[in-house]
This record gives C-alpha cells, sequence and structure tokens, in this order.
C-alpha cells in the first residue's frame, strides 16, 4: 500500500544544505534521506525533538480533550451539570472550550509544520584560533594602493578582487620570540631546521617563510588528494595569501598587484604552475570559512579539512582545530 504523502511546510528548495523535501517521495523516505545528512549526535537530538513535539500535542490534546468530553457530558446527562455548567459557569465554559480548540490547533500545527532543522555546518568559536604559540593581530585591509606590512595595513586588492574586507581582518603570525632573555628569529629558525622544506621570499621587500607547492610533491605535502579536486581547492584557497589567483583553466597563478610574493631571486610566481604558500602568516577566519564551506558541500562532520593541509604543509602544529 502507498504511503501518504506529507507536505507541511517544507519547500522543494531548501537552503538548509538538506537537497528539500521530494514531492514524488513519501514523508518517511523523505526523512531518512535527510537523516542521511546527519551525524549520530544530530541524528539523536533530531529526533528527540521531534518525539517532544508529538508527545506535547498528543498528551496535550488528550488532556484538554478529555476535560471537555467529561464536563459536555456531565453537563449534558445531569440536570445538575447542566444547570451548572450551562447556566451558572456558561461563560467559563465557553472560554474553556474555544480555548481548547485553539491551543490544539495551535499544537497540531506545529506537528504539521514542523520542519527539517538547518544541516548547514556553521562557522564557529576556533574560527579566531591561531597556530599553536602564534601572534594574533587585528587588522584593516585597506583600498589604499600600497601594502605597508610592517605598519599593519594591508591592501585589499593583494588578496584578491573578490576578498571580502572581514575575511583577513584577524591575522595570525610568527614573528620573533623571547626565552629568558634571548629572541630568537622563528623565520630563520625554522628555515635553518629544515632547509629543504621551506624558502624565504619577500612581499613588499619583507622576508617572508613559504613552501612551494607543486603537482608531484604538494599532494603528499597536503595530505589532500589530486583525484577528487581537493588539492586544485587547496591552491585555489591558499594562492590570495601570497598574493595571487589561481586558475582552474590552466592550472596557473596570475599575481594581484605588484605586492605579490617574490622567490629568493626576486622573481614573481605569475603565470607558473608552482604555487607559493606563505607559512608565517594565516588568517584563521578566511581559512576557516573555508573549511566550513567544504564541509557543507560533502556532507562531512569535521570541519577542519583545509587549516590541517595548511598545517601539513607547513609543519606547523594547529591543534585548537584539530591539528597536529
Amino acid at each position: 500500500m502507498k504511503k501518504e504523502l506529507f507536505s507541511g511546510d517544507c519547500k522543494n528548495e531548501n537552503s538548509n544544505g538538506f537537497p528539500g523535501y521530494d514531492d514524488k517521495l513519501t514523508f518517511d523516505e523523505n526523512m531518512e534521506l535527510y537523516r542521511s545528512y546527519l551525524s549520530e549526535y544530530e541524528k539523536e537530538n533530531f529526533d528527540a525533538s521531534r518525539q517532544n513535539k508529538y508527545w506535547l500535542t498528543f498528551g496535550t490534546c488528550i488532556l484538554y480533550g478529555g476535560l471537555a468530553i467529561i464536563l459536555l457530558l456531565f453537563g449534558g446527562l445531569t440536570e445538575y451539570g447542566n444547570q451548572l455548567l450551562f447556566n451558572e459557569l456558561y461563560i467559563f465554559i465557553m472560554t474553556y472550550i474555544v480555548g481548547t480548540i485553539i491551543i490544539i490547533s495551535i499544537l497540531i500545527y506545529k506537528v504539521y509544520s514542523f520542519d527539517f532543522t538547518d544541516t548547514r555546518k556553521k562557522v564557529s568559536l576556533d574560527s579566531l584560533y591561531c597556530p599553536d604559540y602564534w601572534n594574533s593581530i587585528l587588522i584593516n585591509p585597506s583600498t589604499d594602493s600600497n601594502y605597508d606590512a610592517k605598519e599593519g595595513g594591508r591592501d585589499k586588492k593583494f588578496f584578491g578582487a573578490n576578498a571580502k574586507k572581514n575575511d583577513f581582518s584577524l591575522e595570525c603570525n610568527i614573528k620573533q620570540t623571547t626565552d629568558n632573555k634571548k629572541t630568537y628569529d622563528i623565520l630563520n629558525l625554522l628555515k635553518n631546521n629544515d632547509n629543504s622544506h621551506y624558502q624565504i621570499g619577500t612581499i613588499s621587500n619583507e622576508d617572508r617563510l613559504y613552501v612551494e607547492l607543486n603537482d608531484t610533491d604538494g599532494p603528499s605535502m597536503t595530505g589532500l588528494s589530486n583525484v577528487n579536486g581537493d588539492y586544485k581547492r587547496f591552491k585555489k584557497i591558499i594562492a590570495p595569501l601570497a598574493g595571487y589567483t589561481y586558475s582552474d583553466d590552466n592550472d596557473t597563478v596570475t599575481k594581484n598587484n605588484d605586492n605579490a610574493l617574490k622567490d629568493t631571486n626576486e622573481t614573481y610566481y605569475d603565470n607558473r604552475t608552482e604555487v607559493p604558500l606563505v607559512c608565517d602568516a594565516v588568517y584563521p577566519l578566511y581559512m576557516a570559512k573555508k573549511d566550513f564551506d567544504y564541509a557543507n558541500d560533502n556532507n562531512l562532520h569535521t570541519y577542519n579539512k583545509f587549516r590541517c593541509a595548511y598545517s601539513k604543509a607547513c609543519k606547523i602544529p594547529w591543534t585548537d582545530v584539530g591539528c597536529s
């Protein structure tokens, strides 16, 4: 026997991440499809919310409806009840009956209009966490043509024409640190410890630590697959951190302006297939948004894929977001 279709307020196009209610499927089939988008924890919360609404409505209907039936029978079948309820307490009884009908109607509507809860992954507090022991500063990307790294100014055009100012308002950087009155240059310390891994380039004449990603070594350096497109997506994400825009069409980068990173030979990466990944500065909110976009696109319940790829490629722990 075909199950009854259920429409309620579910829409065919749902912005919650769930593809939407399909009228060609039964309610049970739509429910199973929706639940496949949830983690076990989310399924438990969703099922509990449904059950609570159902039992609240059912219990309230039984309580108010039962009392109403008792009062009607008492008033209709006994002379004393008739005199008491329909004469002396007539206004109270009518108010009670009308109120009961309204309450039951509202609860039934809540059950009927119960919608699938939001499955979109949302940016959380860890979007503001820096890699381990890094400094954090608030900056203000401007529309000026100058890029003054020492003063904390940032040219929005450096990150690309489509860059959002707020995504780059918090910068995590690794500069100098002092231990027992001795100052260590972290950039050179890392470089000297693994000379074959890191390179020293320049952004607006300031030394910057970076690694070079190519299609041969890049997937193993980042832990991302070159088959399913994750590695290319990562290159597109990290290219703006060095002042470049990555193109899927020709698999090359193009500088956003003359402040883009230069290699040790003072040469731009413009129109090269290698993508520079800056390792001494990162923008956690920008990276977090990219992680959450990926999680929503692929129905995942972990939200640190590209931040962990950054951590792995730069050999920098980022434990607050689950990367070591």
